[in-house]
């Protein structure tokens, strides 16, 4: 049972990635000056991306995701559809009207590799007991890119009974024993 419920949070934080206060460098971060300005638009999807301790990779990633979304979607929209709301969030899945959720997938694969992310949020949810390599050759043979990403737009607008959705966990369940989880 933890070990489905671990998974279920590891899948749920790679289909949206980590959801973390995004520290801008265009807001004031406190102190002397007064309290810090609400992140951007643009900042808070950068935070979808980019995870608690990001690398110039992540943050090259999180700044892509954000541009193609905000191609897509004014800021405006993005706000009255409360996207952005932690508060929303079902665990680390932000819940995107249908709407929007191709776009979002779109642009979340367009600019960051799910096995990444994925791989990231098992060792993540396992507290880095995993062999990753085990887990991400696993994992990406067994699920391919257009089916995660077909998985993931399931997750944004809460379908988690499509055959997608189910083929993903099912792979994970699988890599996850596969990599036997070191102790």
């Amino acid at each position: 049972m933890f070990r489905r419920a671990l998974t279920t949070a590891a899948t749920l934080l790679a289909s949206a990635t980590l959801i973390t206060a995004c520290a801008s460098s265009d807001a004031n971060p406190g102190g002397e000056g007064g309290p810090a300005e609400p992140p951007s638009v643009r900042d808070q999807l950068v935070s979808f991306v980019v995870g608690a301790y990001a690398t110039e990779e992540d943050i090259a990633e999180g700044q892509c995701f954000a541009d193609k979304v905000l191609a897509q979607v004014s800021e405006e929209e993005l706000v009255e559809a409360d996207v952005l709301s932690p508060e929303k969030a079902d665990g680390f899945v932000p819940r995107v009207p249908k709407r929007m959720a191709t776009l979002w997938a779109d642009s979340q694969f367009a600019c960051t590799s799910y096995i990444k992310l994925a791989s990231r949020a098992q060792a993540f949810a396992t507290n880095n007991q995993l062999d990753i390599l085990t887990y991400s050759t696993c994992f990406g043979r067994r699920i391919g890119e257009a089916r995660a990403k077909q998985a993931t737009r399931a997750a944004l607008i809460r379908n988690f009974k499509s055959p997608a959705w189910r083929e993903l966990r099912a792979a994970e369940a699988y890599c996850l024993a596969q990599s036997q989880v070191l102790g």
